[in-house]
């Protein structure tokens, strides 16, 4: 992803006041003008251009972008045809009816017996992609060890932790500073949390990770955002910003960034395919999104299975294309095409939004945040 610039610490006012209605918010973190020419969007201009135009386009068509994506993509004969062998590992598999990709899986490192290497993880990347991800679903109690052991093996930097008190998932990590826990062979320890200051950021873990038997451990940096439910969305796309901002300003990340949402599906997609947005366009590299797509449904059975994700996901980088050109002054006209596909877009799914509270007012550690 192309490097999203920090906050600037003066705002400007709300432009719409339809947060309280559940509605999607844009009235958090608005820039301040700097008029100007902005090098990020001068330097890749022509794949922005593109990809903005093609998704208001299929937006402009009879149904709008989820109606394209439930025929061209969700009813499409083309499918993962590869073999899997999640159905020998039922107790490890959230999802009865979900199989794990053979060809991307992940396969657990450093164990006595080779046949147990099952996780219900995998491996997904596209060509001119500067990042590789894990997609995985929630860690069970099963699988807590399993899930440490990929973690520290396949040298993952960076866990993006999307899940929700609604969720009801357990929790596989111990989330408050100095306390630690022992899963399996696996000694997991929180050296220091980090609570938001601003709205819609994730809690940053410290985590350290000790297998047994060795004396050098990691650290990794866990990115929890507690406020976003599965089937519904974060009542701003600032959250994804924020937290895919967070990932870069991470100089150690060199490993697959992993994300899980419960069944590492739709959330996860929504993450993965905004950062190949983000990566691809701000470097002019012309992203065909239909393709791109389908590459990663065919990478992670099922992945973005809900339409409503891939408009989210579409939604959140035209917001951040519109910040900049607000902020520069810049293309004025394709400000006004995404201030127009926005109103359209809160109308489709403004009702599945979901408020969060406010952070804490004490708190005055430094957030990762999106704009300088």
């Amino acid at each position: 992803m192309s490097r999203i610039p920090r906050k600037n610490k003066r705002t400007t006012r709300a432009r719409s006041k339809n947060s309280k209605n559940n509605e999607i918010s844009m009235e958090d973190d608005e820039p301040a003008a700097v008029p100007g020419k902005d090098p990020m969007m001068a330097y890749g201009e022509k794949a922005i251009r593109l990809t903005v135009n093609w998704i208001i386009k299929t937006n402009a068509a009879p149904g709008g972008l989820a109606d394209w994506y439930a025929k061209q993509i969700l009813d499409s004969k083309e499918s993962s045809k590869s073999e899997s062998i999640s159905a020998n590992f039922a107790a490890k598999n959230r999802m009865a009816d979900l199989p794990c990709i053979e060809t991307t899986r992940i396969k657990l490192k450093h164990l006595a017996d080779g046949q147990k290497d099952y996780i219900h993880a995998n491996l997904v990347k596209t060509i001119y992609a500067e990042r590789t991800y894990i997609a995985t679903q929630h860690p069970m109690e099963s699988t807590f060890e399993d899930f440490w052991r990929m973690v520290f093996y396949e040298n993952v930097d960076t866990i993006i932790a999307v899940f929700a008190q609604e969720d009801d998932l357990p929790l596989y990590f111990p989330n408050e500073a100095g306390k630690f826990a022992n899963y399996g062979k696996f000694f997991v320890n929180n050296r220091k949390v980090t609570q938001p200051t601003v709205k819609y950021t994730p809690v940053i873990h410290q985590i350290e990770i000790l297998p047994e038997g060795c004396s050098n451990s990691r650290i990794i940096t866990l990115l929890h955002y507690a406020y976003w439910p599965k089937n519904q969305f974060p009542v701003s796309p600032r959250i994804v910003m924020k937290t895919l901002r967070c990932v870069k300003s991470d100089k150690t990340t060199n490993g697959p960034l992993l994300i899980h949402c419960s069944n590492g599906l739709n959330r996860v997609g929504c993450f993965i395919l905004t950062d190949l947005m983000f990566d691809l366009a701000f470097r002019n590299i012309d992203t065909d999104i239909p393709k791109m797509v389908k590459s990663l449904r065919a990478q992670r059975f099922n992945l973005l299975s809900n339409k409503l994700h891939f408009v989210y996901s579409c939604f959140v980088f035209l917001d951040y294309v519109r910040i900049r050109c607000k902020r520069f002054n810049v293309f004025p006209d394709l400000l006004k095409e995404i201030n127009e596909f926005e109103v359209m877009i809160n109308k489709e799914i403004g009702l599945l939004c979901v408020k969060e509270p406010p952070p804490a007012k004490n708190n005055t550690k430094k957030d990762c945040t999106i704009d300088e």
